[in-house]
């Protein structure tokens, strides 16, 4: 099992890499499935964060 600490790292790395994905997305550079993937995950826990409050 993770801990709190090891959770907030992968997040952390996962949201660099989101902010690089979306950098090149508005740089005009093709997506790859792997760099959606992570745009849906972290926009889909966006979506969710704000339809349970």
């Amino acid at each position: 099992m993770t801990t709190l600490k090891e959770m907030e790292e992968m997040m952390a790395i996962v949201k660099e890499q989101y902010d690089q994905i979306k950098a090149d997305e508005k740089k005009g550079k093709k997506l790859n499935r792997f760099d959606l993937a992570i745009i849906e995950e972290i926009e889909g826990k966006k979506e969710n964060k704000t339809e349970g409050e």
